[in-house]
C-alpha cells in the first residue's frame, strides 16, 4: 500500500479529463488496480445508479480542480501541439472543415478551441463540470462569430438525449474512460457510433505508459492495441493510434522501478457505411451474437487456438488452417462471437488475380476475373438441444453462416477490382448444397461455375480439366444476401443488459418480443 500511495500522490498531466490517482481511487473505494476490472451488471437500474453516483463525483472534483486552475492546457505548448495534431493527422483536415464537431469532457475547451480554428462551421462541448464550462465559454469567445459554439452540462453517458436527432462529422472523447470499468467503455464507444454521420471520425485521447507500469496496473489501462481492437468490434470501420507526446515526469516514478514514461495516445477510428456488426440474435436461442473481421495474423492464430480448444468435431485441423494463413498472407478471417465471448463460428477468405473460368461445362469459352474465394469456414454445432432437429445443423448452422457470408460480401463488394463475379468457394458436394443450396430450398443461391484446374491429380479425378464445378456468387446475389442481414439487426430493448464477463456461459436474456431475427424464413 506505500507504493499505491506514494503513486497516488504524483502529478500528472492529463489530456482531456484525468483526476490524480488518490481521487481515482477514492471514487471507487478500491484499490487502482481495479478500476476498469469486468463488473457483472445485474439490471439497467443498478448499473444506471452505479454511473450516476460515480459522475457525480467526477463533477464535484472537477468544478473543484476549475476553481484551483488545474489542468490549463492552453499554457503548455506541447500539450496543445499534441492535442493539435488530431486535427490533419486523426482526421483528416478536410473532415473538420465546414463540419460538426462534438468534443465530449470538453473541459477548459482546447479540442474545442483547435476544431474552431482549424475550420469547423460547429463545435459541441459536453461536459459534467458547470465550472469548467465557465472557464471553456471564456477561452472560446474569440470564435463566436466564425463558428457556432454550444457548451452543455451533463454527463456523457446521456449524450443522445442532450443531442436529439443530431449527426456529427467528428467526435472526440477525453481520459474521463480511465474512470469507468470495460463495459462502459465500450457502451460509451458504442454510443458515439450512433451519433456519427457515414464515414465520420472518432479520436480518443488518453494519457498511458510504459511496460514498467503496466506491469504493475494492467488491470487498469488499456494499451492502444486493445482500444483499437476494442473500436472495430463495435462496429468502426478503421482505427489505428499514435504517440502524440510523450515525457519522463520526474514526479512520476515507482520505489523499485524508477522513473516512468508517459505518453499521451491518441485513437482514431472512422465510421464505414453501414457496417454489417449486429447484434443478431441466433435462430431458436435467446444468444446475442457479433460479427468482425480479423486481419492481424497473431489475432487470428489466437482465434483458432480458442476455436480447437473445444471437443468439438471440426471439418479441418488446426493444421489446415494455420497452412492457409501462411500461403496467403493478405487473406482475411471472419469471426461471430456471442456476447458473452464464445466463439461461434470462424472463416478465412483470400483474394484471387486473373483467375481462369470457363463459361460453359465444356471449357468453350475461357473468362479470367479478379474473384475471392472462400477458403474455409466452419460453424459451431446447435446451441440448444432441440436444434439438434433444425435442418442444416448437421452440417452449418444456417442462422450463423448466413452472418458471416454476409460479412465476407461487405467487405468483397467494396473492393474496385472486383467486378460483377464477387466470391466462389469449394466444389460443389452434397455437404455444401445442404448450407449453400438454392434460395428456394431456404439455400443461399449462388450459381454453379467451372473451373480450370492444370493440377494433374484433379485432372484425373475430373477426368477434365474443366469438370471442377464451383458455386459462385454474382454481385447481385451478394447484395441481396448483405442487405438482408442488415435488415436483421436488432436494436437492444433499454430493460435489456448483458453482462459481457468472458469467464460466464452465454446470458439467458429474454428477448421474445423482438422474435426470429437471424433466420431469413418466416415459415422456419
Amino acid at each position: 500500500m506505500r507504493k499505491f500511495k506514494k503513486a497516488y500522490n504524483a502529478k500528472i498531466i492529463s489530456v482531456i479529463i484525468l483526476a490524480s490517482l488518490s481521487f481515482t481511487n477514492a471514487l471507487l473505494s478500491c484499490p487502482f488496480s481495479k478500476t476498469c476490472l469486468r463488473v457483472p451488471i445485474q439490471s439497467r437500474e443498478d448499473d444506471e445508479t452505479r454511473r450516476r453516483e460515480l459522475s457525480l463525483k467526477i463533477k464535484l472534483a472537477y468544478d473543484k480542480h476549475a476553481k484551483e486552475g488545474r489542468y490549463d492546457f492552453f499554457n503548455d505548448p506541447k500539450m496543445m501541439e499534441a492535442l493539435g495534431s488530431i486535427f490533419g493527422k486523426a482526421v483528416p483536415i478536410d473532415a473538420v472543415k465546414q463540419s460538426k464537431v462534438l468534443v465530449l469532457a470538453v473541459e477548459r475547451g482546447p479540442i474545442a478551441y483547435l476544431a474552431a480554428q482549424k475550420g469547423a462551421i460547429e463545435a459541441v462541448g459536453v461536459d459534467i463540470s458547470g465550472k469548467m464550462l465557465e472557464l471553456a465559454r471564456q477561452n472560446l469567445k474569440k470564435f463566436e462569430e466564425s463558428t457556432k459554439i454550444r457548451l452543455i452540462e451533463g454527463d456523457m453517458f446521456d449524450v443522445e438525449n442532450l443531442l436529439k436527432d443530431e449527426k456529427f462529422n467528428v467526435i472526440t472523447l477525453g481520459n474521463v474512460l480511465i474512470f469507468y470499468p470495460y463495459e462502459d467503455r465500450k457502451y460509451m464507444i458504442s454510443k458515439t457510433l450512433k451519433l456519427l454521420e457515414e464515414s465520420g471520425y472518432l479520436a480518443i485521447c488518453y494519457r498511458t505508459y510504459d511496460e514498467k507500469y503496466y506491469s504493475e496496473y494492467n488491470n487498469c489501462l488499456m494499451k492502444p492495441e486493445d482500444y483499437v481492437k476494442l473500436l472495430k468490434e463495435t462496429g468502426f470501420k478503421d482505427a489505428g493510434f499514435y504517440i502524440a507526446y510523450e515525457k519522463t515526469d520526474a514526479d512520476w516514478n515507482m520505489e523499485d522501478k524508477g522513473e516512468i514514461m508517459n505518453q499521451t495516445v491518441v485513437v482514431w477510428a472512422r465510421k464505414g457505411a453501414s457496417a454489417l456488426t449486429g447484434p443478431f440474435q441466433v435462430h431458436g436461442t435467446t444468444t446475442l451474437c457479433n460479427v468482425y473481421e480479423i486481419t492481424e495474423h497473431k489475432e487470428m492464430y489466437k482465434i483458432l487456438g480458442l476455436w480447437f480448444r473445444s471437443k468439438r468435431k471440426r471439418h479441418s485441423s488446426i493444421d489446415d488452417w494455420r497452412n492457409d494463413i501462411t500461403y496467403f498472407p493478405d487473406g482475411k478471417m471472419v469471426v461471430i462471437k456471442s456476447e458473452t465471448g464464445q466463439i461461434l463460428g470462424i472463416s478465412f477468405y483470400h483474394k484471387y488475380l486473373n483467375y481462369m473460368f470457363s463459361r460453359d461445362e465444356e471449357g468453350h469459352t475461357e473468362d479470367m476475373a479478379n474473384i475471392y474465394f472462400l477458403r474455409r469456414m466452419e460453424i459451431s454445432g446447435p446451441l440448444e438441444k432441440y436444434e439438434k432437429e433444425l435442418p442444416g445443423s448437421s452440417y452449418r448452422n444456417k442462422r450463423l453462416g448466413r452472418i458471416i457470408m454476409a460479412k465476407i460480401f461487405e467487405k468483397t463488394l467494396e473492393d474496385p477490382d472486383i467486378g460483377d463475379r464477387v466470391l466462389f468457394l469449394e466444389p460443389k458436394t452434397k455437404r455444401s448444397d445442404e448450407f449453400f443450396g438454392d434460395k428456394e430450398e431456404d439455400g443461399l443461391g449462388g450459381s454453379i461455375i467451372y473451373i480450370r484446374h492444370d493440377d494433374s491429380t484433379l485432372e484425373l479425378f475430373y477426368e477434365d480439366k474443366w469438370k471442377a464445378h464451383h458455386r459462385i456468387f454474382y454481385r447481385q446475389t451478394a447484395e441481396e444476401v448483405l442487405q438482408e442481414a442488415k435488415s436483421r439487426i436488432i436494436t437492444i430493448p433499454e430493460q435489456f443488459v448483458i453482462d459481457l464477463s468472458p469467464a460466464k456461459p452465454p446470458v439467458a436474456i429474454q428477448l421474445s418480443i423482438i422474435g426470429e431475427l437471424v433466420n431469413p424464413r418466416s415459415d422456419n
